[in-house]
């Protein structure tokens, strides 16, 4: 019956999300289309934000935030984060006015996957070496101003206890070379909302989320350096969330 509940309000969720996605999409995203890419996505993303709120709150869920965003909205970032769930994105989007770096199939999602690179989501093919190549690119030059985007560099949705520690940090280095910050972030609990391999969603959840200091390339003397320790921060957080969740008792 969990399995059945689950399914039918995974599916009213996906309905709710791409037909309130019109709506905004087409009044407060798609008109920024005539501006040109690294320009419209400060406009764009106001919606885009205001619509993944709107998805956060039909899945019912109860986000527990700590930290806060502290950088200027005219300056770009990277956002490092682990990544449990489908839910990981909508809920930076949400909190943070970020967007995305994904794979290419999640552009033909209807609606969303428009709004989403119209506001700025980088999508690239992870078997396409020039693909990645330009989806480096395209990312530096959008963080380069005022625009901010996620970083999940565990690559995909990762199950197990743990976030992984061997994790694709090439964005970071890049963004040391031109002197960008990146903002570390731990989720935790996220796959209890929309858990991968499971046709569905779970409401009344409750998920945490830690927004961590900007880390300045100028503090380190290596790129290497740089973003592993932008990783390790995630790291840290993390572990630090599972045992407030384990002495909690829930």
């Amino acid at each position: 019956m969990r399995s059945l509940g689950g399914f039918l309000f995974g599916l009213w969720v996906l309905f709710a999300a791409t037909l309130s996605g019109l709506v905004i999409g087409a009044v407060g995203v798609l008109p920024f289309l005539v501006l040109p890419r690294g320009t419209r996505e400060p406009y764009a993303m106001v919606s885009a934000q205001q619509w993944a709120r709107l998805v956060v709150w039909l899945l019912w869920v109860d986000v527990k935030q700590d930290g806060a965003w502290t950088l200027p909205p005219e300056q770009g970032a990277l956002i490092f984060c682990n990544h449990r769930s489908w839910l990981d994105p909508v809920l930076l989007m949400a909190r943070t006015r970020s967007n995305g770096v994904s794979k290419s199939a999640v552009f033909w999602l209807p609606v969303i996957g428009q709004m989403a690179w119209i506001s700025g989501c980088v999508f690239f093919s992870r078997t396409n070496k020039h693909s990645r190549a330009r989806a480096r690119k395209e990312v530096i030059d959008l963080v380069s101003g005022p625009h901010r985007l996620q970083v999940f560099p565990e690559g995909t949705r990762v199950e197990g206890s743990r976030p992984k520690e061997k994790v694709y940090l090439m964005l970071a280095m890049d963004a040391w070379s031109r002197g960008i910050p990146v903002v570390p972030c731990a989720i935790y609990n996220s796959s209890s909302v929309l858990p991968k391999r499971v046709a569905g969603a779970f409401a009344g959840h409750t998920v945490r989320l830690s927004i961590l200091p900007p880390v300045w390339p100028s503090e380190f003397e290596r790129s290497k350096d740089f973003a592993q320790h932008c990783w390790s921060a995630v790291l840290a957080r993390y572990d630090a969330l599972e045992v407030e969740h384990a002495r909690s008792g829930n």
